[in-house]
This record gives C-alpha cells, sequence and structure tokens, in this order.
C-alpha cells in the first residue's frame, strides 16, 4: 500500500493506518478512527467527506488555499472587482497608495504648469496694455505739440507784420491793421486759456486686484470608498456558482430609468456626503431632479424635486448640505438644500449655462462662448473664453 493510502494525521503520528475517507475541506486521508472523530466536533462535523472506494485516488481534488504571494496566509476573502479570491495582505492597497500619490504628484505638476501660463498671459496682457496706453498718451502730446506750434506761428506772423509797420508804416495803417488784428489776437488767449485747461499731467499706474492674491490652489481630499474585498468562508469556496457582483451605480440606471420611467438624457449626476444621488433629467417636458439614497451599495428612491426649468449640471459644494444646478433655459443657477431637500438662493449668470464645478469657495459655470468663475456669494471672480 502506498503513502496515499494512509490516514494523514496518523502517520504524522508514526502510526501508519489505512484511510477510508478524504475531506475536502482539510484536504486530507482519513481513517476510521479520525472520521469518527471529524464527526463529532463542531469545527469539523460540517466537513465534506469522500469515500476512497467511490473515486480514483488520482482524481481526488486538492483545491489551491493559501496565497500564492503569501505563502502562509490562507485565501479567506473574495474581490468581487476582479473576481478571485485573496488573501486579507494589505499591501497591495499600499503599493496603490505609493502609486496614487506619484499620480498625484503630476496632477499638482501640471496645475502648476497651467497656473504658470496664466500667470504668464495674464503678464503679457498688462503689457500690451501699458503699450496702448503709451501709444495713446504720445499721440495726445503730439497732437497738443502740433496745436502749439501752430498758435505760435500765427502769434509770431503778427508780431512780425506789427514791427514791420511801426517801423516803416503809416500811422494810418498801423491802426487799421491793430484793430484788424485786435480779434485773432482775442482768439489766441481763449485758445490758449482752453488748451492750458485741458492739457493734463500723465503717468501709469498699476492697480493690483485683491482677489488675485493666491493662498491656496487647492486641497488633496481623502477619499474612502467601501472595499471592494468581503468576506469567503470554506462554504462559499466550495459553491458552484461565483457570488453575484455588486452593481456600480452605472449599472442602476436601465433600473432606475424603467422604474421612474426617466428618459435617457440624464445629463449629470451628483453624490453627497450623506450619499444621496441627485440625478439631473433633461428630456423635452421635464424639470426633474431625481433623488436616491445609497444603502449598502443598493439605490432606494427617496424623490422627484421640480425644478424652474429643464436642469443640465449639477455639483455638491465641498463641506456644506448645498447642491447648485444649471438652467441653460434661465439666467441663474439654482441652489438646493440637500438635507431638506427644497430649493435655496439663485446666482444671476445668464442664460446657456450648462456644465458646473465647484471647488473650495469658487463655482465655475461652463457657457455657450465662455466659462465663468464665481465666488459663493454670487460675485464674479474671472471670465475665460
Amino acid at each position: 500500500m502506498d503513502s496515499d493510502s494512509y490516514c494523514e494525521p496518523c502517520s504524522e503520528e508514526g502510526t501508519p493506518i489505512a484511510a477510508i475517507m478524504f475531506c475536502s475541506d482539510c484536504e486530507e486521508r482519513l481513517c476510521k478512527n479520525c472520521v469518527d472523530y471529524h464527526k463529532k466536533f463542531k469545527a469539523t462535523k460540517s466537513h465534506h467527506l469522500i469515500d476512497l472506494t467511490s473515486i480514483l485516488r488520482s482524481k481526488i481534488p486538492i483545491a489551491k488555499s493559501c496565497c500564492e504571494v503569501h505563502q502562509d496566509l490562507p485565501l479567506d476573502f473574495y474581490c468581487t472587482q476582479h473576481d478571485t479570491v485573496c488573501c486579507r495582505d494589505r499591501h497591495g492597497y499600499v503599493d496603490e497608495i505609493e502609486s496614487g500619490e506619484t499620480a498625484m504628484l503630476v496632477e499638482i505638476s501640471k496645475l502648476k504648469t497651467h497656473l504658470i501660463k496664466q500667470i504668464n498671459a495674464l503678464e503679457e496682457k498688462l503689457i500690451t496694455e501699458l503699450s496702448n496706453a503709451k501709444k495713446k498718451i504720445l499721440d495726445l502730446y503730439g497732437k497738443e505739440n502740433s496745436e502749439l506750434s501752430e498758435l505760435y506761428d500765427v502769434v509770431q506772423n503778427r508780431k512780425q507784420n506789427l514791427e514791420f509797420l511801426k517801423e516803416h508804416g503809416s500811422n494810418n495803417q498801423l491802426y487799421l491793421t491793430l484793430r484788424e488784428q485786435e480779434k485773432g489776437v482775442q482768439d489766441a488767449i481763449k485758445r490758449v486759456q482752453n488748451m492750458t485747461l485741458s492739457y493734463k499731467q500723465t503717468a501709469f499706474k498699476l492697480k493690483k486686484k485683491n482677489d488675485i492674491d493666491v493662498n491656496g490652489i487647492g486641497s488633496i481630499e481623502e477619499v474612502r470608498t467601501a472595499s471592494a474585498i468581503q468576506y469567503s468562508p470554506v462554504k462559499l469556496q466550495q459553491a458552484q456558482n461565483q457570488p453575484v457582483k455588486v452593481k456600480s451605480i452605472l449599472a442602476f440606471r436601465k433600473e432606475i430609468a424603467e422604474q421612474l420611467q426617466i428618459g435617457k438624457l440624464i445629463t449629470d449626476v451628483a453624490v453627497t456626503a450623506d450619499d444621496k444621488l441627485f440625478l439631473c433629467d433633461f428630456q423635452k417636458g421635464c424639470d426633474n431632479i431625481y433623488v436616491f439614497k445609497i444603502i449598502q451599495r443598493r439605490l432606494i428612491y427617496i424623490r422627484t424635486l421640480s425644478v424652474p426649468s429643464k436642469p443640465f449640471g449639477i455639483a455638491v459644494l465641498t463641506g456644506t448640505d448645498k447642491a447648485i444646478v444649471t438652467l441653460p433655459y434661465k439666467s441663474y443657477v439654482q441652489f438646493i438644500d440637500t438635507n431638506t431637500l427644497t430649493m435655496d438662493k439663485t446666482i444671476n449668470v445668464g442664460q446657456d449655462c450648462f456644465g458646473i464645478a465647484t471647488t473650495g469657495e469658487y463655482i465655475a459655470v461652463g457657457k455657450r462662448r465662455d466659462i465663468t468663475i464665481l465666488k459663493q456669494n454670487g460675485e464674479t471672480f474671472e471670465t475665460l473664453f
């Protein structure tokens, strides 16, 4: 009789006894006494035993029970995201955090480059404005100098005529010329007075915007989501059918659409900190926002909100209980209290407002021809074309 025919627990104690059963849970061959003990103890009484006489010894199923990466850890978890069994070691998450940090550093670098480009563009804009202002002032100075030169030439010409008549002309000619030039002298005096009042000395001054002081360009948020792994007891590992994967939010779209008869124009979705889900329905003749609650990875319908016009985009203000909805056919965006599910204040942004995003204290609204960046109080911060 070969070693595969002996009871493994007894063989380890130095007593080789013929095996009659195979335990698929322990993956061991057992003799009659060990089988009896197996059936008595609570921990092993539910194990599956196979009669060795009914199968070929070479066909005894040996299931992989330990992790290939961590040899000392059993496979006691099931990952629904990757559809595989795994051990409880979490070093993979550490690797994901490390790679996530690297990716975030790249994003921060891109943001820095973007800001530098914006600052350079603003600098070029100011330099162009300065150059245009300088040209305008120099052109004005040139015009004023031309007027002064013209008036000076007129006065000098009249002065020379009078001096000539004073030396060589008669008293009668001198008198008539003086009378004739009297009106011209008065006009010249008036022109000098007007020119003196209108001439201004100009200097340049940079009018700074207080709002451009950059106290921060963003923040790092720790986003915690439910783990993709679930505990899988031995019973579940023995099952013939694989566990059903947990549906993602997008997988519920058809189910929700059939339940509420929602059309195919769900243009935007937002999720609050307390797991409320808001869907904008932009189909014709529908001014609705549908509200759901995410409970244990299931979507539970709560209420349908009626807004003043067809809603297109929606975003949640970070750290608040407010959501903002764009209404393209109205001249404003609508705030919604996500706790009471009631309409709140509005901010005038003009028509054709579609996309919306929030970060910190700022709100970015995408319109048909530009992007308007607002503060939460409604003050326009900047408009990007």
